[in-house]
């Protein structure tokens, strides 16, 4: 599986093309789309609810990512395996003041992402990720190296912990399983996410092209890989940092459902 992440300043039309950069993809693979954008909007721009998980065209699967959902599932894996080792009552109040907290939902977001991409590992040659706009989007990138590398760290303390459970009586078997499961799937995850390739989406206003700008400086210094930048609604290309730019004309009608998409697969 391969990775395409389409991102921008919020209103630039991302969404509508990432829908139709996989759209195009579709013609001749397997492909996930899938949407981390708090405000999902893939259900109106392919003309059909999206929700967990649907099949659009015959290769084409395209999902909403909910967060929320993910919350819910941590929490309760995390009590099951907590009630073996804690006192669990103060721990979890805790913890669920802490899955409200700032970054939150770009943590759960890459629990959601990581569990969805790792289970559709060989279903799916290509995955297109719908962004959050660009500062949420880089908190999402910079979050799944980071936690991805702290728990390679922490695996390396499961010996210990069967030592602990040997001297002590305890039994930290469960949260072992817990962290390695998670530790495999986000290092699954920053692996594609090095491997894949970061797609700017920008109008020509001059405000948009500053956000993509100072966007590409800093996902080029977190070791991303940037090719293009997609100039939406623009008549002619401007100079970008050395980018590929292309240009997306403006159409005559909102491109909404698979058959205006179609429209804008030339461009892409």
């Amino acid at each position: 599986m391969r990775l395409v992440l389409f991102t921008g300043k919020g209103g630039t039309g991302k969404s509508t093309l990432a829908s139709a950069y996989a759209l195009k993809l579709a013609e001749h693979e397997r492909v996930l789309l899938v949407s981390l954008d708090p405000a999902h909007s893939l259900s109106e721009i392919l003309g059909t609810p999206v929700g967990s998980g649907r099949f659009v065209t015959e290769r084409l699967k395209a999902v909403e990512l909910e967060p929320e959902l993910e919350k819910r599932r941590f929490l309760e894996r995390v009590k099951t395996v907590a009630k073996t080792v804690l006192s669990t009552d103060r721990y979890l109040k805790l913890l669920e003041k802490a899955v409200e907290g700032p970054g939150a939902y770009e943590v759960l977001a890459l629990e959601a992402l990581s569990r969805l991409l790792y289970e559709n590992r060989n279903a799916f040659s290509a995955a297109v990720l719908d962004m959050a706009p660009s500062g949420h989007a880089l908190l999402t990138l910079r979050e799944a190296v980071r936690v991805s590398s702290f728990l390679k760290e922490l695996i390396k303390l499961r010996g210990k912990l069967e030592l602990l459970k040997r001297a002590g009586g305890l039994n930290p078997g469960s949260a072992t399983e817990l962290l390695s499961e998670r530790a495999e799937r986000l290092s699954f995850l920053e692996t594609l996410l090095r491997e894949g390739t970061v797609n700017l989406v920008s109008t020509p206003d001059a405000l948009a092209l500053s956000e993509a700008r100072q966007s590409l400086k800093s996902l080029r210094e977190e070791g991303f890989t940037v090719r293009t930048l997609y100039l939406n609604k623009a008549l002619k290309p401007v100079k970008f940092e050395g980018l590929e730019v292309k240009v997306v004309p403006p159409l005559e009608e909102e491109p909404l459902g698979l058959g205006k998409l179609e429209l804008l697969k030339p461009y892409l």
